[in-house]
């Protein structure tokens, strides 16, 4: 699903290759490839994700084995940050992700993204890529499974849904 700011339009194809048009002309503006420029790999049902945009960034978390998240800016296409989450603590299973959700508070005073890597969920800092590390245990939750979806923001509450069985869905404040 394409994200939009009324001025660009970014889409993200099955391929992993980031298209970024001005929304006015739908001339494509910039591209990023994730497989040529991040090492990315492309799962065999594809890629399937949204571009987030959050201020001056788009934020993209490529499915694949290098499963990382990349903040570009929105006007030029250049790399802001990156996460790499090979240098937290995970559990075991493969390093995909099932996307990101983007949450800040009424008063727009705190942002975080939200991924699930390895059976574990973290919280960035949608500025810098950083971990927060006061959520969770030092940045993250241990899931003790993996996710079928990124999860979804109502309020203050991030609701995830796991692979099955006992706890698959669950709300975290």
């Amino acid at each position: 699903v394409p994200a939009t700011d009324g001025k660009y339009v970014f889409s993200l194809d099955p391929k992993a290759v980031l298209h970024t048009l001005d929304a006015a002309t739908g001339k494509e503006l910039w591209r990023k490839n994730f497989v040529k420029d991040y090492g990315s790999k492309i799962p065999p049902w594809y890629n399937g994700q949204n571009p987030l945009i959050e201020d001056d960034k788009v934020v993209v978390a490529p499915v694949g084995t290098s499963a990382l998240v990349v903040a570009l800016n929105k006007a030029t296409g250049e790399e802001i940050w990156t996460w790499d989450p090979a240098k937290e603590h995970t559990g075991p299973g493969r390093a995909r992700q099932r996307g990101l959700v983007y949450w800040d508070n009424e008063n727009g005073g705190e942002r975080r993204l939200f991924t699930a890597v390895k059976g574990h969920l973290f919280a960035l800092d949608p500025k810098s890529g950083e971990v927060i590390r006061d959520f969770g245990e030092n940045g993250s939750i241990n899931l003790e499974s993996g996710l079928n979806t990124p999860g979804v923001v109502y309020r203050d509450l991030l609701i995830v849904g796991g692979v099955g069985g006992k706890g698959a869905v669950r709300a975290y404040d």
